[in-house]
């Protein structure tokens, strides 16, 4: 009875350390790998971010909210992928780019905010392109100035080219305001026939 006393107390008293209310220390490995990922999205380098996440949880560090933050990286990834090609000029390229990536990732449906700017932005673009070209005629110029006005409406940032289309509107109406008066004048010397 002694030894099995004896053999009892011993397990208890190896357990004990393990009953404590602290949790253990977490391995250094996870800590350095977090603090690598916060370095990466600080310095706003997605893709070394989602490294670190793979990482993660290769090292067996699964949650929910690991899963957000993944899906936020790779849509961060995109955006930053699509505005070099604005910076580029390429405006099409670019929306090309999101939209095969929401249609590969039903999951990516807040893609249709850039898509929808970047659709607004080529308008904006083709309808200054018609307003500017030098063979527009005054109806032509009119009509995009009006088609501009409308799509203005509806995207304020676009705001900036105002100026634009009031001068354009103001040349147009001061020109047919100067041949009505012409056509007025030339009417006045026509000499009526008896």
């Amino acid at each position: 009875m002694k030894i099995i006393s004896a053999i009892i107390l011993a397990l208890a008293v190896a357990l004990l350390p393990g009953c404590s209310d602290e949790p253990p220390d977490p391995p250094l490995l996870n800590c350095d790998l977090l603090l690598r990922f916060f370095e990466s999205l600080d310095r706003q380098d997605y893709r070394a971010a989602q490294e670190q996440l793979a990482k993660l949880r290769a090292v067996g560090i699964n949650s929910t909210g690991i899963d957000a933050l993944e899906d936020a990286i790779r849509y961060n990834i995109l955006i930053v992928d699509a505005q070099k090609l604005v910076d580029a000029g390429d405006l099409a390229g670019a929306r090309a780019m999101l939209v095969d990536a929401q249609s590969k990732n039903a999951g990516y449906q807040i893609l249709v905010i850039p898509i929808t700017e970047l659709d607004k932005v080529m308008q904006l673009q083709k309808g200054l392109a018609a307003l500017r070209a030098p063979e527009a005629t005054p109806a032509r110029k009119l009509a995009a100035v009006e088609a501009l006005e409308q799509l203005l409406a509806t995207y304020p940032p676009g705001e900036v080219i105002r100026p634009e289309l009031d001068a354009v509107r103001a040349e147009i109406e001061a020109a047919a305001a100067a041949a009505a008066a012409a056509a007025a004048a030339a009417e006045a010397e026509t000499p009526e026939a008896p």
